[in-house]
C-alpha cells in the first residue's frame, strides 16, 4: 500500500530500521583509506587528490559523537557513475562544517566553483522583493513554489540522529506548526505505523495519505542507496509526518531528509508564497526560542546549515513552472541563457508534464532570499515574452534578447484603442483583400469574393458622404494630429484628411456593428475572426510601405481605377516578408493549438489507460492484499493452534511438576516425619536415662535420709532408754536439757545442710510438687473426662466439631485433622493452666 514501509510490516530493510546500511563504518574509521579508484564522486576526487587529508580526519570527532565515517559514508559504499557526479558527503550536526572544515570546504568549491566561499553568508544584504508580475497574461505560468529546509539548533541531524533525537524534533516542530492561526492553521498527521505522536497513534489513515500524495505534498521511504547508506531512512517511518494547512497551500515535512522541510504554493504568485513561507519559519523560529531549543542551526559564513552541503546559505529554492513550448525546443540555447542569469531551467516530470519547464535559482550560497524570488520572478517574465514573440515567427535568439520589452506583432486577444483599424484603413484596400488575405488564406465564402471596385465605391461613398457633413459643420478646433502617418504622406493635407476621415468612419462602422454586419454577408461566421486577424495584420504591414499611400491614392483618384495597382519591389520584399512572418507566426500558433489538442486528447486516453492500470493495479493490490489477509488469518489460526499445543503441554508440564513437587514434597515431610520421630525417640531415650538417673539419685537420697532418720530415730531411743529424754523434758530450763536440745537442732541442721548439700532435699521437695501436679493434673482430666462425656452425651460435642470442621478447613477438615486440633489445644490448656 501506499507509503506502508517496511517497518509496518514486521521486517526492516537495509537502512530503514535500527541499523547502518551495510557498508562502510560510521563510528571508527578504518586506518588505511578504501581503495577509491572506481569511485566517482566529488568526495572520491578529493580523498584521490589528497589521501593525507583522511588521516589527518580520521579521528576527528563533534562534540555531538559524529565522526568522520558518519560524513563519508554515501561515498565510501556507493561508487556512483563518472558522468554523473555526486557530492558523497553529508553532514551529521551543524559542529561538522566547523570540525571538517577541510572537506566540506572543497566539496563546496567543487560544486560551485572557487569563489563560492569568498563572501560570509552574513554580509550578504537583504532586498525588496520585485513588484514585476512573472505573468502578465495569466496563461503560461502554471504553479509557483518557494521550499526551505532548516534544522534544529543543538540535535544531530536526520542521518545521524537517533530515534529519541528525531522524537525530540518531531515534538518541539509539531509543536511549533500546530500553533499557527488563520490561513496557515492546519493539522499534522504522521506517517502510517509511525507510533511516536500520542495523539494519533498508528500515524494517519490510508484515505489521508492517498489525498496527500494526491496533492503532491507526500514523501515516501527513501529507496535509492546513496539515501539509505546516508542514514535518512533509519527508524522509518517513527517521528516523521507531515502537516498541512486547510487551504493546502502550505505544508511542512518533519524529519524527511532535513529536520523541517517547508513549501508554500501559488499558481503565479511567487513573492505571496515566499511571504506566506516566511512567516511560518520566522513563527517556528520564534517558538523554538520560547522552548530554550536556540532556533534554527545556522553560522555566519555559511548561513543555515543541512546534511545536504548543496543546501546550505538561504537553503531555500524558488520555482515557477510555466507552459513554453517552442521555448523547450531549443533546451541547449535556453538552459545557457539562464545560467548566464543565475537559473536553472528543466523539464518537469510526470504524466501531465507536457510543454511545461521548471525555472529555479541556481545559487544557495551568495545571495539572500528575496534576491532569489527576484531572479525567477524577472527570468519568467523575460521567457514567456519570448514565447509569446516566438508564436509570431520570430526566432527564439532574437525573442531572447528583447527581454521583457513588449514589441511583438499585436494578437487576437489583445485590445488597443483604435490604432489598429485606423492603420488599416490606409493599407492595400482591394489587392490586400482579393490576394493576400482571400487566396492565401483560404477563407470560405458563400459566394464569389467582393470585388475592388465595389470596395473603393463604397470607401469613396463614405468619404464624399464624410466631407459633405464636414463642409455643413461650423468650423471647430483642429485636431489632433493622427498618430505615425508615413512621412510620404504628411505633406499632402488632403491624403492626410482622407486617410483620418477613413479612419474615423471605419472605426464607427466597427463600433455600431456596420462592418461587421457587411462581412457576415459575404463569410461564414467561423471565418469573421480570421478575416479580422488577417487583416489587421495586412494592413498594419502595408501602412509601414508606401503601399498605404498608393491605396490611398487610388481612392482619391477614381479616374486611375483601371491602372495598375503595383508596389515597389522593396516594399513588396518587405510586405511579404512580413506577411510570410506572421502567416508562420499563425501557422506556429495553430500548430502549437493544435498540438495541445492533440496531447490534450493523448492525456485524456493516458489518462483513461493510467485510470485502467490504476484499477487493475488497486485490483491486483486488493487481490495481494485478501492474500496477504488470508495467509495472516492462515498464520493466525496456526498461531492459535501453536499457542494451545504450547499452552497444553505447558499445562501438562505444569501437571507433571505439581506431580513431582507432591512427590518430592511427600519425600521431604516423610523425611521429616521420620527426623521428628528420630528426635522424639531420642528425647525419650533421654527422658528416659534422665529418669531413671533421677530415680537412682532419688533412692539414694532417700537411702540417705532414712539413715539420717535411723540415726536420729537411734539416738532418741538412747536418749530415752538412758533417761536422758525424760530429763531433757523434766527439767526443759536446765542446761542439760538445753546442751540436748541444742544437739538435736545441730544435728538436724547438718543433716539439713548436708541434704540441701547433696541434692536430697530438693528432691524430696521435687516430688512433693510433682506428686501435687500429677493430683491436680489427674483432677484436670477427671474434668475434662467428666465434660467430655456429658458432651457427647448431649451432642454438643458434635456440634463443636462440625463448626470446627465448617470454619477451619470447610473442603479439606478430616476426623484426623480435628483430633489434632483438639489434642493441640487440650495440650495448650494443660500447659497453660
Amino acid at each position: 500500500p501506499l507509503g506502508v514501509s517496511a517497518m509496518t510490516t514486521g521486517f526492516a530493510e537495509p537502512g530503514l530500521g535500527d541499523e547502518e546500511y551495510p557498508g562502510f563504518p560510521t563510528d571508527v574509521c578504518p586506518e588505511e583509506l578504501p581503495d577509491l579508484s572506481d569511485h566517482h564522486s566529488l568526495l572520491a576526487d578529493i580523498f584521490k587528490a589528497e589521501p593525507d587529508l583522511y588521516q589527518t580526519l580520521r579521528s576527528a570527532r563533534t562534540r555531538l559523537g559524529v565522526g568522520l565515517g558518519k560524513c563519508i559514508k554515501p561515498g565510501m559504499d556507493i561508487p556512483g557513475h563518472k558522468l554523473i557526479k555526486v557530492v558523497g558527503a553529508v553532514a551529521g550536526d551543524a559542529e561538522c562544517y566547523a570540525s571538517f572544515q577541510p572537506l566540506f570546504d572543497k566539496l563546496l568549491e567543487a560544486r560551485y566553483g572557487g569563489s563560492i566561499l569568498s563572501k560570509p553568508q552574513s554580509q550578504v544584504s537583504r532586498c525588496t522583493l520585485t513588484a514585476m508580475s512573472a505573468e502578465p497574461f495569466k496563461r503560461y505560468v502554471v504553479s509557483s513554489e518557494v521550499t526551505a529546509s532548516r534544522n534544529l539548533q543543538g540535535l544531530r541531524f536526520v542521518p545521524a540522529a537517533n530515534k529519541a533525537e528525531k522524537c525530540e524534533a518531531e515534538r518541539l516542530l509539531v509543536r511549533a506548526l500546530l500553533g499557527l492561526e488563520g490561513a496557515l492553521k492546519g493539522d499534522y498527521l504522521p506517517l502510517r505505523g509511525s507510533e511516536t505522536f500520542p495523539a494519533k497513534p498508528g500515524g494517519m489513515t490510508a484515505s489521508d495519505e492517498q489525498a496527500l500524495a494526491a496533492d503532491g505534498i507526500f514523501f515516501h521511504e527513501p529507496d535509492s542507496p546513496a539515501a539509505l547508506s546516508s542514514g535518512s531512512g533509519l527508524h522509518w517511518p517513527s517521528a516523521r509526518g507531515v502537516f498541512v494547512n486547510e487551504q493546502r497551500t502550505f505544508s511542512a515535512w518533519v524529519n524527511e531528509e532535513e529536520q523541517l522541510k517547508v513549501t508554500a504554493k501559488r499558481d503565479y504568485d511567487l513573492q505571496g508564497a515566499y511571504s506566506e513561507l516566511r512567516a511560518v519559519l520566522e513563527h517556528v523560529a520564534s517558538s523554538l526560542q520560547r522552548d530554550a531549543v536556540g532556533g534554527f542551526a545556522k553560522n555566519d559564513r555559511l548561513g543555515h546549515l543541512n546534511s545536504n552541503p548543496t543546501n546550505l546559505g538561504i537553503a531555500m529554492k524558488a520555482s515557477m513552472t510555466a507552459k513554453l513550448p517552442l521555448l523547450k525546443s531549443s533546451m541547449n540555447k535556453l538552459s545557457e541563457w539562464c545560467r548566464k542569469r543565475g537559473l536553472i531551467v528543466r523539464p518537469t516530470s510526470g504524466r501531465d508534464s507536457g510543454d511545461l519547464l521548471e525555472v529555479c535559482n541556481a545559487e544557495r550560497l551568495g545571495i539572500s532570499e528575496e534576491q532569489a524570488v527576484n531572479l525567477v520572478v524577472e527570468g519568467v517574465c523575460e521567457l514567456v515574452h519570448a514565447e509569446r514573440r516566438m508564436e509570431t515567427g520570430m526566432p527564439h535568439e532574437k525573442a531572447l534578447e528583447m527581454g521583457s520589452v513588449d514589441t511583438e506583432v499585436v494578437l487576437d486577444d489583445e485590445n488597443e484603442d483604435g490604432q489598429l483599424a485606423w492603420s488599416a484603413a490606409g493599407g492595400a484596400l482591394g489587392h490586400m483583400i482579393s490576394s493576400a488575405i482571400v487566396s492565401s488564406c483560404e477563407i470560405p465564402i458563400k459566394d464569389s469574393p467582393i470585388s475592388v471596385t465595389q470596395l473603393q465605391e463604397k470607401i469613396q461613398a463614405g468619404v464624399a458622404a464624410k466631407e459633405e457633413t464636414n463642409k455643413a459643420a461650423p468650423p471647430a478646433a483642429t485636431p489632433a494630429a493622427p498618430p505615425s502617418a508615413p512621412p510620404v504622406l504628411q505633406a499632402a493635407p488632403p491624403v492626410a484628411a482622407a486617410r483620418a476621415n477613413l479612419g474615423a468612419a471605419l472605426l464607427k462602422a466597427a463600433d455600431n456593428g456596420s462592418l461587421v454586419a457587411a462581412l457576415e454577408n459575404e463569410l461564414h461566421q467561423d471565418s469573421i475572426k480570421q478575416l479580422k486577424e488577417h487583416v489587421a495584420n495586412c494592413f498594419l504591414v502595408a501602412s509601414k510601405t508606401d503601399a498605404f499611400s498608393k491605396a490611398l491614392r487610388s481612392v482619391l483618384q477614381p479616374e486611375a481605377e483601371d491602372e495598375p495597382f503595383l508596389l515597389g519591389t522593396e516594399d513588396e520584399t518587405k510586405a511579404a516578408t512580413r506577411i510570410q512572418a506572421i502567416h508562420r507566426g499563425k501557422a506556429d500558433r495553430a500548430a502549437v493549438r493544435r498540438q495541445k489538442k492533440e496531447e490534450s486528447a493523448a492525456a485524456v486516453r493516458i489518462q483513461a489507460i493510467q485510470r485502467g492500470k490504476k484499477e487493475r493495479k488497486k485490483v491486483t493490490q486488493q487481490i495481494k492484499e485478501e492474500s496477504a489477509a488470508a495467509t495472516r488469518i492462515q498464520a493466525i489460526q496456526r498461531g492459535k493452534k501453536e499457542r494451545r499445543q504450547v499452552t497444553q503441554q505447558k499445562k501438562e508440564e505444569a501437571e507433571a511438576a505439581v506431580k513431582i513437587q507432591a512427590t518430592f514434597h511427600g519425600k521431604q515431610q516423610r523425611k521429616k516425619f521420620e527426623t521428628q520421630r528420630t528426635m522424639r525417640r531420642e528425647e525419650k531415650e533421654k527422658d528416659r536415662l534422665l529418669h531413671e538417673h533421677n530415680d537412682d539419685f532419688h533412692h539414694a537420697a532417700q537411702d540417705s535420709l532414712l539413715e539420717k532418720k535411723d540415726q536420729i530415730r537411734l539416738a532418741l531411743e538412747a536418749s530415752l532408754e538412758n533417761g536422758t529424754l525424760q530429763d531433757v523434758l523434766s527439767k526443759p530450763d536446765s542446761k542439760e536439757s538445753k546442751r540436748a536440745v541444742d544437739d538435736v537442732r545441730s544435728t538436724m541442721a547438718d543433716t539439713l545442710e548436708a541434704s540441701l548439700n547433696d541434692g536430697s532435699l530438693e528432691v524430696a521437695l521435687q516430688e512433693v510438687k510433682e506428686e501435687e501436679q500429677q493430683a491436680k493434673l489427674g483432677n484436670v482430666r477427671s474434668k475434662i473426662a467428666a465434660q467430655l462425656e456429658a458432651s457427647l452425651n448431649d451432642g454438643s460435642l458434635e456440634t463443636a466439631l462440625h463448626e470446627i470442621m465448617q470454619e477451619k478447613q470447610p473442603a479439606m477438615a478430616t476426623v484426623d485433622d480435628v483430633r489434632k486440633n483438639m489434642a493441640d489445644q487440650l495440650e495448650a490448656a494443660l500447659n497453660d493452666g
